[in-house]
């Protein structure tokens, strides 16, 4: 899947209704209908992807979260993110969405943390292992445009 910056992840576009997501990726695994935003949670391949319709956008495709174990390759710029190291990835999406913000993320139970590297004004949040792995990627319509 290609990612173009604020509008679309391959053939999923930014405001699509959820039938029409349904109608290219088929019925949802599992579905929250209202998480505790009053979002709609669409879920596949044992929820390594997931599509997010915010109420607040009359529940048209807002969000898309795609992890490493979905086995989809997604590219930008023909790059295949999921083979490319943090390195490399940082500074190709900083040509386009300065400079990110960064957090760590904690798991209570697990003795791994996460990396969360956030280009708020493009759309693109990433999250790297500790081994500095892309691990899974959010992508959402862009506050620029």
């Amino acid at each position: 899947m290609e990612i173009v910056i604020g509008e679309s992840v391959g053939d999923f576009k930014y405001g699509m209704s959820r039938e029409e997501v349904e109608s290219i990726f088929g019925q949802a695994e599992s579905i929250i209908e209202k998480n505790e935003d009053g979002d709609l949670e669409l879920f596949y391949k044992d929820d390594s992807v997931q599509f997010i319709f915010y109420e607040v956008a009359d529940y048209k495709l807002s969000n898309i979260v795609i992890d490493e174990d979905a086995g989809i390759d997604v590219f930008y710029n023909k790059n295949s993110l999921f083979e490319m190291h943090y390195n490399d990835i940082i500074p190709m999406f900083k040509e386009i969405g300065g400079e990110p913000e960064y957090d760590y993320l904690d798991y209570d139970g697990i003795d791994e943390s996460e990396e969360c590297v956030d280009f708020e004004s493009i759309g693109v949040t990433l999250y790297f292992s500790q081994e500095k792995e892309l691990v899974e990627i959010s992508l959402s319509e862009s506050i620029k445009s």
